[in-house]
């Protein structure tokens, strides 16, 4: 966890819309966000995955969930003028729904870009630190299952690391 909380301090404190995100508001997502189980898999070969949840079930079925999506995305985005040209990590959070959209606490997600609304998950690849992407996942989306989530916020994933592929809300639901 203390890795954790080094990439959290790197990767916020570069953030233009991070509100006073300091050790205090580590602390408090730490203590409220509940992830303290992880699991690693190096997918295709180039993407190392981390996943972290409340459980070790949830962070396996996650896993399995971001790597099904990784999978079809590689296939779905296949397209002669769409190359991968920016190698990230990616670290995925399941967590609590009151968790992520408590704005307060999830300051440095920049809640202007979704009109101060409730969301079901964010990607995150500007400010996240160098050569890694972060996804956060509410356990209890509305409207959605959690898999359709995974595979939205993985096309983020894909549109960030790949030249060519619009980055759209479209192609994201499309895939």
């Amino acid at each position: 966890m203390k890795n954790i909380f080094l990439l959290f301090c790197i990767m916020f404190s570069l953030n233009s819309h991070a509100q006073n995100f300091d050790q205090e508001t580590w602390n408090k997502f730490h203590e409220k966000g509940d992830v303290d189980y992880k699991v690693d898999k190096n997918i295709l070969g180039w993407i190392k995955v981390s996943t972290y949840s409340s459980s070790k079930e949830e962070s396996e079925m996650i896993m399995k969930y971001v790597e099904e999506s990784i999978l079809s995305a590689n296939t779905f985005f296949n397209q002669p003028n769409i190359k991968r040209c920016n190698k990230k990590n990616l670290m995925v959070f399941f967590i609590d729904d009151n968790i992520l959209n408590n704005q307060d606490l999830m300051s440095f997600l920049g809640w202007e870009k979704w009109n101060r609304l409730d969301i079901n998950g964010a990607y995150e690849g500007v400010y996240a630190p160098r050569k890694t992407g972060v996804i956060f996942l509410s356990k209890t989306p509305s409207g959605k299952d959690v898999r359709q989530l995974v595979s939205h916020e993985v096309a983020h994933y894909w549109q960030d690391t790949h030249c060519g592929l619009p980055i759209s809300e479209t192609s994201a639901w499309a895939f």
